[in-house]
């Protein structure tokens, strides 16, 4: 279920003058033939929407008795008199809406020029028509975006206003080759509502019409993130997968000489920031775990290096980054003190570290990784003797980590650490193979 907490705002309107400007004789009834079909009106209603076209004509001396003839729609210019007869008018399509704003325009009809624009535009969306109110893209934090362009392109159309052209230009109503069912759910969301999302797909979908009509601040609600309340620090954190991260939205909050977490401020959306945890779903990541002296550090390289720089470099200057014809790599230096691990499917136990560098400098274990033993205490190990001398332990030890989140701390920007909050890896291609399953 997803509620973006996006208020609507209500464009407040001050009451009309009832009072009606005497610009013709309000009794007097004026002919007005459009097409086929003579429309009567009389000065007060001419009178309510001016200065136009209209009672510039009937205003002229040799013109307050004569029918004015304009060839157009008969039926676009009913709803026009039906507004300068004091009614409310309902415009049914985008088609209508089109051919009744080019005519209010080009007959100067000030008043219902800005109501048609008030109540929004007609588009057509993978064939269903939509009215969209100017209140609802014009949000703060969706705007600018599609139809603003739309509406600010159709309110200042020059030839629109042309006093030299016979007759208003052809006007093609806005046509938007998307789906119609996702727009639906946007517009419902922009509007305060709720929509249960299905799926991922489901949400991937939203999100990239949110991004194609600009609606940045509803493309940002609709990421899926985790946000609470740390019980331990007692901050607001907030857990995003890292390639959903915008740059803008980093924050350097420590100080030259203290330590503080990197924080992250959702860009169009949130007023605050929250401690960042980091998630990285990829088969580029690596923790090297130096079995000299238990230092352990991140190696991460391809695309995924490339996003994580992007990212750090905003907070940081001491991030660690190569760029060769062959690969990209980035660095950083890790604490894995409060991390919760998963090796080889095995949940670590305290100082998995430490034991898994201690049974290598000392040569003194036969058993694999997978082995549940292998980290407990508990369990006698094999004697030395078991051990083949002649394989001498690499001084590296490698585990790829195939999905783990990070907090980032940062020292001013002189120096940047990665704190482990999960990890998941696996230490060697048969244990890797045994978490594929079958298709």
């Amino acid at each position: 279920m997803l509620n973006p907490i996006l208020p609507v705002p209500r464009d407040v309107h001050p009451e009309e003058n009832p009072q009606i400007p005497e610009i013709l004789p309000h009794e007097r009834m004026y002919s007005i033939q459009i097409g086929d079909k003579l429309f009567k009106l009389s000065g007060a209603s001419l009178s309510y929407d001016s200065p136009s076209y209209f009672t510039d004509y009937f205003s002229q001396p040799n013109n307050e008795y004569g029918t004015l003839f304009i060839d157009r729609s008969p039926r676009v210019f009913k709803k026009i008199c039906q507004h300068l007869q004091g009614y409310s008018i309902k415009v049914q399509d985008e088609y209508e809406f089109m051919y009744l704003y080019a005519d209010t325009t080009y007959f100067r009809l000030n008043k219902l020029r800005l109501k048609l624009l008030d109540e929004g535009l007609f588009v057509n969306i993978g064939g269903e028509t939509f009215q969209i109110s100017k209140a609802i893209f014009r949000q703060k934090g969706n705007s600018p975006n599609y139809f603003t362009v739309l509406y600010e392109t159709l309110q200042a159309d020059p030839f629109l206003n042309s006093k030299v052209l016979i007759r208003p230009p052809s006007m093609t109503p806005y046509k938007i080759h998307r789906s119609p069912l996702l727009f639906r759910q946007l517009l419902y969301l922009l509007t305060g509502g709720i929509v249960d999302i299905k799926d991922e797909n489901h949400r991937k979908q939203l999100i990239e019409e949110a991004r194609y009509y600009s609606f940045f601040a509803l493309e940002q609600q609709l990421t899926k993130t985790d946000i609470r309340k740390n019980p331990f620090t007692m901050h607001d954190e907030i857990l995003i997968n890292f390639n959903d991260i915008k740059k803008d939205g980093m924050i350097n909050v420590s100080s030259s000489n203290q330590e503080a977490l990197v924080q992250y401020s959702r860009p169009h959306c949130d007023r605050i920031g929250r401690d960042l945890v980091i998630q990285i779903i990829s088969a580029e990541v690596t923790l090297l775990i130096d079995a000299n002296d238990s230092f352990c550090s991140l190696s991460v390289v391809g695309k995924t290096a490339k996003i994580l720089y992007g990212l750090l470099s905003v907070v940081s200057d001491d991030v660690i980054f190569e760029q060769t014809d062959t690969q990209l790599k980035l660095t950083l230096l890790v604490r894995l003190d409060s991390c919760y691990s998963h090796i080889n499917s095995v949940e670590m136990q305290d100082g998995w570290i430490s034991k898994l560098v201690e049974a290598r400098k000392h040569k003194l274990s036969s058993l694999p990784m997978s082995d549940p033993s292998f980290f407990n205490s508990n369990v006698p190990r094999p004697a030395q003797t078991s051990i083949d001398t002649r394989k001498v332990p690499p001084q590296v030890i490698a585990i790829k980590v195939l999905r783990s989140q990070w907090t980032i701390s940062v020292t001013g920007r002189h120096r940047i650490l990665a704190n482990g909050v999960m990890i998941d890896g696996v230490s060697d291609e048969a244990n890797y193979n045994n978490r594929r399953g079958f298709i």
